[in-house]
């Protein structure tokens, strides 16, 4: 992805190391907040070719001559520029198989790492509980379509988790039907497993008539991070970030965001403590909880599973999925990519 301009830019430099051989100089790692910016902290001004080789490139960055401030064009940001776990694109028709009335059989997974996704069902499902293809669509794209009725929902097993135990999932979703506090949009167990135990995960509506958000994290620090009672059920983009390492503070910790804003919370904090990895092989199943009993209805875009967690890598992430899905009216203001 890397990308060269024959220009003056400024950059912070507390957000990258930089180092030139008197050619091209290259951002190598994300540091701190990871912005490139005009007015960020200490600044320093050199000639092109710049060559930027991070994950927040994402559409456009903003160069300067002068006090002359300009866009330039970048290399459009995508899940293949990062260290993509899995990647599930509802889009993408190709990536579907179906039987004849349009209930979905399997997902393909796009990031190369063969984590393929099968509809299963737990117990016997009612008759209306259906995931389809083809029924509905998000701002002009194809997405799935779950109608709650019986846990019916999508599961891939065998996904290895980084040995650091930092990962990121995001998720462009609606949900529509909800009845149950703990109806999950996504869940993580161990391969084989499908019981709520230590360092497995759930992010549940936590209400009965709408998703209003709450994480668990079992045994893996303070649980769960429970958002304030605000309907969330979107269309919205959510992401869930478990940082291992510190990344962005120096300080190990997990984070939910939706559409680009960490939102308030009634127990505990966002961020919060993160002081155990998830189990891995793991099992991701998508619009159920971590013991299948519970579906919603819902619709999905789209789901990225990343092993990059820092905050320019969510906000690139974000910026892709907010403009693919038509969802960028959904970032706040200060988002550096929401336009």
């Amino acid at each position: 992805m890397a990308t060269a301009h024959d220009y003056p830019v400024r950059v912070n430099s507390t957000a990258a190391t930089i180092s030139s051989d008197g050619g091209d100089v290259l951002i190598t790692a994300i540091l701190k907040a990871g912005d490139i910016a005009i007015d960020g902290g200490n600044t320093i001004t050199f000639a092109g070719p710049l060559t930027l080789d991070s994950p927040i490139i994402c559409n456009t960055f903003t160069a300067e001559i002068g006090m002359v401030a300009y866009s330039a064009p970048a290399a459009n940001w995508s899940p293949a520029n990062t260290d993509q776990i899995a990647v599930y694109d509802f889009s993408d028709a190709s990536t579907i198989t179906a039987n004849i009335s349009d209930e979905v059989i399997t997902v393909a997974d796009k990031s190369g790492n063969g984590h393929t996704l099968t509809t299963t069902v737990a117990g016997t499902a009612g008759a209306d509980s259906r995931l389809v293809t083809g029924a509905d669509t998000l701002n002009g794209r194809n997405v799935l379509s779950l109608t709650r009725g019986g846990p019916t929902y999508l599961q891939a097993d065998n996904i290895v988790l980084p040995t650091d135990g930092s990962s990121m999932s995001l998720m462009v979703a609606q949900a529509t039907d909800v009845t149950s506090l703990t109806a999950s949009l996504i869940s993580w167990t161990a391969t084989g497993g499908d019981v709520a135990a230590a360092q497995t995960s759930q992010f549940s509506s936590f209400n009965n008539a709408y998703f209003r958000g709450n994480w668990i994290t079992q045994s893996m620090g303070a649980t769960p991070i429970s958002l304030t009672d605000v309907d969330r059920s979107g269309p919205s983009i959510y992401t869930l970030v478990g940082d291992r390492t510190g990344v962005d503070t120096g300080v190990a910790r997990k984070y939910i965001s939706i559409d680009g804003t960490l939102p308030p919370v009634a127990a505990n904090s966002n961020p919060d403590t993160y002081t155990n990895s998830p189990l891995t092989p793991a099992r991701l199943k998508l619009f159920t909880a971590r013991t299948r009993t519970v579906a919603m209805g819902c619709i999905c875009g789209e789901v990225l599973i990343l092993g990059t967690v820092a905050k320019g890598a969510r906000q690139a992430a974000e910026c892709y999925l907010a403009h693919k899905w038509s969802l960028a009216g959904n970032l706040p203001t200060s988002h550096p990519f929401k336009d």
